[in-house]
């Protein structure tokens, strides 16, 4: 979706916004329902990989660090199966492609090795009946894909990291978790009521991603799980990837003294650089604070009410149905809006530093993993890793939103600058007028993003290059 504040600077500037870094030919056979891709970065020596596959083969395009084509190497598909990617990790520099069929119960990875241009295949047992999956990730050219066990208050890892498939299981018992009457309830039954949403930490989210209360961000060597349940504050965990303790810390949110003592409340948090943003809000006042995880006990707030206007905002307020054009709306208006929504927020570093905050809610809507990718759980889902995708901010046809855009700087200053283009406008623009090219794929490669696709038509898979402001 095109952000309304920039539209007309989008259109002075589309014609730079992107650059096309490299076209390989490449020929996928008939029966594109078979066809799919995934991109891998190897963050050690920046060099890129593509797996594209049809029904008949798999294959390997290797790009070094300045995204020249370097080698290509093509396999035939593992015994002719119907198997999805799923992830890739890393041995060595050799690059591991992960595959499993749509129970997840085994898995096979194909080591491809480019110096002898060979492959070698294993299977391993993956995912059991019991276990729900959450999400996957690779960090670090390691692979996690994480689970819940029905009925009980763990998180389990599944790592490939070196050719083994490891398991970690992290015990939450200890630790107190509350509803949102602010009653006890397990882990269990929590994930069961509020599922964790995975968010990207470098890219654009969706705002119906934003507003669950429960959700996990990786950043290097660790993960962050925040819980929202309870209304009068965040719970923050730390988890640690490489030797998974784990760390506790409860964040108070904002009080708001209503003039109605019965005027029901609600809050969320989002995690973006170090920093814990959380949001409160009812009726009468909206209020937003940042809080330095190195400096817990020193927390900056912004808020309004009802009455006022909204200093620290850098957008209309606006108001849409599903892909609907949105309208503007009065404060008032948008108070009584987000009153009967699930309120939210979601939160950018853009590459010029600057924070960029989405507030507000969305309501008639399920959770953002059925709301975004529309998917049943199973070897479709994992490939990516259980989130939202990139590109696409608001795209359900019935869920009703409200939201405003405010940027900040890296000491939670609201700033009232010139509205900034992010490669994600330029990237949804591209996809609506290139509606014929398929198997997508958005990531973030240096301090820029890079559009993945194939080109059925051309015969060719493409890497094109797009950055927040327009590319140089």
């Amino acid at each position: 979706m095109l952000r309304l504040t920039i539209l007309f600077l989008f259109f002075a500037n589309l014609a730079s916004s992107q650059t096309l870094l490299v076209s390989t030919p490449l020929e996928l056979k008939k029966n594109s329902d078979s066809h799919q891709a995934m991109n891998a970065v190897n963050r050690k020596t920046n060099e890129v990989y593509a797996f594209v596959a049809d029904k008949e083969k798999i294959h390997l395009l290797h790009y070094n660090n300045a995204l020249f084509l370097r080698d290509t190497l093509s396999v035939d598909f593992p015994d002719k199966q119907s198997l999805s990617f799923i992830g890739y990790a890393f041995e060595g520099n050799n690059p591991v492609l992960l595959l499993a069929d749509t129970d997840l119960k085994k898995v096979q990875q194909i080591v491809f090795d480019l110096e002898d241009k060979s492959t070698s295949v294993k299977t391993h047992d993956f995912i059991p009946k019991g276990e729900n999956f959450i999400c996957s990730f690779t960090q670090d050219g390691i692979f996690y894909a994480i689970t819940t066990l029905q009925k009980a208050s763990n998180l389990k890892f599944y790592i490939f990291s070196n050719g083994s498939l490891l398991q970690q299981t992290i015990d939450f018992s200890g630790f107190e978790f509350a509803d949102e009457r602010a009653e006890t309830i397990s882990f269990s039954d929590l994930l069961s009521r509020f599922p964790i949403e995975k968010l990207e930490t470098q890219s654009v989210n969706a705002l119906a991603s934003g507003i669950q209360k429960t959700k996990l961000f990786i950043e290097t060597g660790k993960i962050i799980l925040t819980i929202d349940t309870n209304p009068k504050l965040t719970s923050l965990f730390q988890i640690n990837l490489n030797d998974f303790s784990v760390n506790k810390t409860d964040f108070l949110h904002p009080v708001i003294n209503p003039q109605n003592p019965k005027v029901s409340e609600q809050s969320n948090s989002y995690y973006n650089s170090n920093r814990l943003y959380q949001l409160k809000f009812n009726e009468e006042k909206l209020m937003l604070s940042s809080t330095d995880l190195s400096k817990p006990d020193i927390p900056q707030t912004h808020e309004v009410s009802i009455n006022d206007t909204i200093t620290f905002r850098h957008s209309t307020l606006w108001s849409r149905t599903g892909k609907r054009q949105p309208s503007e709306i009065s404060v008032k208006k948008f108070f009584r809006k987000l009153d009967s929504s699930q309120v939210g927020m979601t939160v950018y570093t853009t590459m010029t530093k600057n924070t960029l905050i989405t507030i507000g809610g969305l309501r008639e809507t399920t959770t953002a993993g059925n709301l975004i990718l529309g998917v049943a759980l199973g070897a479709g889902s994992i490939a990516y890793g259980g989130s939202g995708d990139v590109v696409n901010l608001f795209d359900n046809d019935t869920a009703q939103s409200v939201y405003f855009e405010s940027v900040f700087d890296e000491q939670f200053r609201h700033l009232d600058s010139q509205p900034e283009i992010l490669a994600d406008d330029y990237i949804s623009q591209f996809l609506d007028d290139n509606d014929a090219i398929m198997l997508t794929d958005v990531f973030r490669y240096k301090d820029f993003y890079i559009l993945a696709y194939y080109e059925k038509k051309g015969k060719r898979y493409v890497l094109r290059k797009f950055s927040d402001g327009g590319v140089d």
